[in-house]
């Protein structure tokens, strides 16, 4: 279970991260997504409108960290994650855009989707295995944002993030106020769901 206060930031630092990621595809200088070691997936030529997904397989477990993000979705509504020897058991995390509650989806995802509508349906945990799932994966992609971002500043520049913080409209900025590269943010939240994971207890102030 994830505190009303780790809910409320998870979804601001999500959609910053949307929207600066979108800001990085635009690149004058060449999509920084890309150069990151994501990989574009482009939905069916249906003739629907499908929004691009961008697709990251981090590194592979290994012994001494079983459960590691094995794969990250990331379209402009939101993003999907699993970590190796937990997803296929409990399911894949999905996180939608401006709505606090993250839920595993307990069939495959598929990134050509492209819309939230094609997307299984996303369900609260009802165990304990399956909360500790979430946690781990919310977590890992904490840390996996946070090590972008990190790499964001030494690669794209802090003039980049500059433009693309005044980009983002006014009472926006004014409502979500985040710092202008999101790597201390996230590895706080990170710590925040690590220390609810190790304690295995909700604190007072959670969803049930």
């Amino acid at each position: 279970m994830l505190s009303l206060s780790v809910q409320r930031d998870l979804s601001c630092l999500l959609d910053w991260q949307l929207w600066y990621w979108g800001q990085d595809i635009d690149r004058d200088e060449g999509n920084a997504l890309l150069h990151y070691g994501f990989r574009r997936v482009r939905g069916p030529a249906d003739g629907t409108q499908r929004s691009s997904a961008y697709e990251l397989l981090p590194e592979p477990a290994t012994n001494t960290s079983p459960h590691r993000l094995e794969r990250l979705i990331a379209w402009g509504f939101g993003i999907s994650a699993s970590l190796s020897g937990l997803a296929e058991k409990h399911g894949t995390l999905l996180l939608v855009r401006h709505e606090r509650s993250p839920g595993l989806c307990m069939t495959p995802i598929d990134a050509r989707a492209g819309t939230r509508s094609l997307l299984p349906p996303r369900n609260v945990p009802r165990s304990l295995d399956e909360w500790i799932c979430l946690r781990a994966t919310v977590s890992a992609v904490a840390r996996c944002c946070a090590t972008y971002e990190e790499w964001g500043r030494q690669q794209l520049g802090v003039a980049h993030r500059v433009d693309a913080h005044q980009r983002r409209p006014r009472a926006i900025r004014r409502r979500h106020d985040q710092s202008l590269f999101l790597d201390d943010a996230w590895r706080r939240l990170a710590h925040r769901v690590d220390e609810s994971l190790a304690s295995q207890r909700a604190p007072e102030d959670v969803l049930s």
